[in-house]
């Protein structure tokens, strides 16, 4: 009789399509046709709780296995991940983009000097990890490294530097205050502009950190420099819109962007065209983020719209991707903008500072077993 009571109850309640709920999911995040949506694979797992592999910062989940599934999708040739259990699905990204992943400033009230917890997460801003506290600025560079500032007091400041890997740290320089950073692709050398005491100037520091050592530089002649960088490994200093090179004689000024992309909101794509990326007003007046292809004779051609956003900047990643952030009223975004397809997909929403891409994996759902 129980028996019967429970296959009646089945039938009145049959199980949830998970697989059509993240076929859905999908097409409606990129505008398409559930039709134009399939799923390649399916695979049985046991999720360890009730945010199925893929939690979001601060996101509560119920301490409880879940059957369900870590499922592959394909759109116009591009995979997702997705993951099913009980009866939710929840996005997991490009999975074209897995060699990257985000890097933000969870803001930590109880930091008395008003540093911040840097954190990483995948590119759908999933499985957030700490890489390190009590930082108020930071620089993603290669090997999965990152350089970041800590402030120490009213007028003191630390120069870091992250493994992400590891998730060890080392201390760098310390100084009154700190501008610009960079770090170079092999995550070694780095530069930034410091002031060593308060009411003194500010130089150009550099250093190796398999050496130690840091060197302190004059800076271009009557420049204030908003950004540093490293270029073919040659370190490139920015005012404005005029670039300097670093030699042995001293800097040298180039004159135009050293790199193929600005992170103000240019990028070269080839020979023909160029990506812009910047802010109008909506026809409600409100700001909107708009990305274009502009044509070398000057023709432009729409590619997305991300309404209400304010930008801020951009920095490509791969597969026709950049990563686009802004502000939304006193919140910051990021977004995933495919630039081919003219997709717009949310990553993070917070106040989050600047959100920076590091090419290192990101933390992957991890099931607590497979399932026959």
């Amino acid at each position: 009789m129980a028996l019967l009571s429970c296959l009646a109850l089945m039938a009145a309640f049959p199980a949830p399509d998970l697989e059509g709920l993240a076929r859905n999911d999908l097409a409606a995040k990129l505008g398409l046709q559930p039709a134009e949506v399939r799923v390649v694979e399916s695979k049985p797992v046991t999720w360890p709780d009730g945010s199925l592999g893929l939690p979001r910062p601060g996101e509560m989940a119920t301490m409880a296995l879940v059957p369900g599934a870590l499922l592959t999708l394909e759109a116009k040739g591009r995979r997702f991940r997705y993951a099913a259990g009980g009866s939710a699905v929840k996005y997991g990204g490009p999975i074209e983009l897995d060699r990257f992943s985000l890097l933000y400033l969870e803001p930590n009230e109880r930091d008395a000097n008003l540093n911040g917890n840097l954190m990483r997460c995948s590119v759908a801003g999933t499985n957030p990890q700490t890489v390190l506290s009590g930082v108020s600025s930071f620089e993603p560079g290669g090997k999965g490294r990152v350089l970041a500032t800590r402030r120490t007091s009213r007028s003191g400041f630390e120069l870091w530097l992250a493994d992400g890997r590891s998730g060890q740290a080392r201390r760098l320089h310390a100084a009154s205050s700190y501008g610009p950073l960079a770090l170079d692709d092999q995550g070694s050398r780095w530069a930034t502009v410091a002031r060593a005491r308060i009411g003194g100037g500010w130089d150009v520091v550099v250093g190796d950190a398999s050496k130690g050592a840091a060197q302190t530089l004059d800076g271009p002649e009557g420049a204030l420099i908003d950004r540093l960088a490293f270029h073919n490994g040659e370190l490139t200093a920015r005012s404005g819109r005029s670039w300097w090179l670093r030699t042995e004689a001293g800097w040298e000024k180039v004159g135009t962007e050293p790199s193929e992309y600005d992170e103000r909101g240019w990028m070269m794509l080839n020979r023909s065209f160029s990506l812009s990326v910047s802010t109008a007003k909506g026809k409600d007046g409100a700001p909107e983020t708009v990305v274009e292809k502009t044509h070398f004779s000057g023709g432009s051609t729409p590619v997305a719209k991300i309404a209400g956003l304010e930008f801020r900047r951009m920095e490509p990643l791969a597969g026709g991707w950049i990563l686009v952030c802004g502000r939304r009223g006193e919140q910051d975004e990021a977004w995933l903008v495919q630039i081919d397809a003219g997709w717009t997909l949310p990553c993070l929403r917070g106040r989050l500072g600047s959100v920076r891409a590091l090419d290192l994996p990101a933390p992957q759902p991890k099931p607590v077993a497979d399932r026959p």
